[in-house]
Parts: structure tokens; sequence; C-alpha cells
């Protein structure tokens, strides 16, 4: 029988191996925003350093990059 505390750990595990993969990609501003649950959260994390945003300057249309496992680790609860 798996105790509690071994299930806690597999968890962690898997979330950590979610976390590994996304190391590396990004998330669209509009993706960001419905992942942390509003454009005003995402403002405060960007303007926190929390989640780090990168803008190409050379055009100014460009959309937004947000690093991806960052984002994911301020996700809303859905549940």
């Amino acid at each position: 029988m798996i105790d509690m505390n071994e299930k806690v750990n597999q968890k962690e595990r898997l979330l950590d191996n979610i976390l590994l993969y996304f190391q590396g990609k990004t998330f669209s501003q509009r993706e960001a925003v419905k992942i942390v649950g509003g454009l005003g959260k995402l403002a405060t994390l960007i303007a926190s350093g929390e989640v780090e945003a990168d803008k190409s300057s050379s055009a100014p249309n460009t959309k937004w990059r947000l690093k991806a496992d960052q984002v994911l680790r301020h996700c809303r609860a859905m549940k």
C-alpha cells in the first residue's frame, strides 16, 4: 500500500518534471494571462521579477514572450 508521503513525493516529482520540460520554452502574453488568471496578476509578476518577459525591440508590433516554467509556477487554481 502506498503511504501519503510517497504520494506527495510522486506529485512533486511529476511537477518538477513538467517544469523541467518547459524550461527554455515560452508562452505568448495571451496564453500567460489565461494561465495566471488575469492581466493584472501577470503584470504584477513581471514587475516583481518573478516572471521574465521579452519583446524583440526590432519591430514595434512583435509579441511578448514569457518564460513558460516561470508562468506555470504561478498558475491559478483550476479546481
